[in-house]
């Protein structure tokens, strides 16, 4: 486990970096630039902060006499040796276990097995409905529709929609959207913040990087479609 100091470096690294970005280049470079920098974030940060060696839990150490009551629960002994006077008296080393640091270990372990279940519990839903809902073929693209609240979303390069919108005079366009997501490989950017935000849940920054991004997603594919010839007036869903 990386030591205390280790999760400092890393919570400092990334609100550094996600400042420069969020105050200094949001909104003021293009979209592929925007969301090259978001993912980046989080590896930066973890460079920065790797660049010391992280040290184990067990790190403070106290000097006791080696018949000591407490020698039963030394942890890795060594002898060393101290001064009194001019006579020098044998001791045994005992590290002392930072109970804190394995509490906070603890709570951090339980978090990412919490939040890497709830992403496979996603993913296997997303899954269960490719493989057990008809998949039909629309302007040369997989389309699954749901009887979900959710109005459209892809995944690689499955598109979902509310069934509602199946007669809309507006699919067409649903379509191409998230037909754009998908050719701009979104579904591969969120994977891997999804997979940051579960290693890192307790930082409130990766969170809001997630989010981000998404909106980066949604700027890059409605600049495309509009390029493609798509009217402003009917591309508002």
């Amino acid at each position: 486990m990386f030591s205390l100091g280790f999760f400092v470096d890393l919570q400092i690294s990334l609100i550094v970096l996600w400042a420069i970005y969020y105050f200094a280049i949001h909104n003021r470079v293009r979209t592929a630039v925007a969301r090259t920098i978001i993912l980046l974030i989080v590896p930066f940060s973890l460079a920065i902060s790797l660049t010391k060696i992280p040290l184990q839990t067990v790190k403070e150490y106290v000097e006791l006499p080696v018949d000591a009551p407490s020698a039963g629960v030394q942890d890795f002994p060594a002898v060393v040796s101290s001064f009194e006077g001019d006579a020098m008296q044998d001791v045994g080393v005992f590290y002392v276990i930072d109970k804190q640091g394995l509490n906070a270990q603890w709570l951090y372990a339980v978090g990412v097995v919490v939040m890497i279940l709830w992403l496979l519990v996603g993913l296997f839903s997303i899954f269960s409905t490719i493989l057990f809902t008809k998949i039909e073929k629309i302007f040369g693209h997989s389309v699954i529709f749901l009887r979900k609240r959710a109005a459209a979303y892809s995944f690689f390069n499955y598109i979902f929609i509310n069934s509602s919108l199946r007669s809309s005079p507006s699919l067409r366009l649903v379509i191409l959207h998230e037909a754009a997501h998908s050719k701009y490989c979104h579904s591969v950017d969120l994977s891997i913040m999804l997979l940051c935000r579960a290693l890192l849940w307790f930082n409130p920054v990766v969170w809001h990087l997630t989010v981000l991004l998404k909106r980066v997603h949604e700027y890059q594919v409605d600049n495309s479609i509009v390029r493609s010839g798509a009217s402003i007036k009917e591309y508002h869903y």
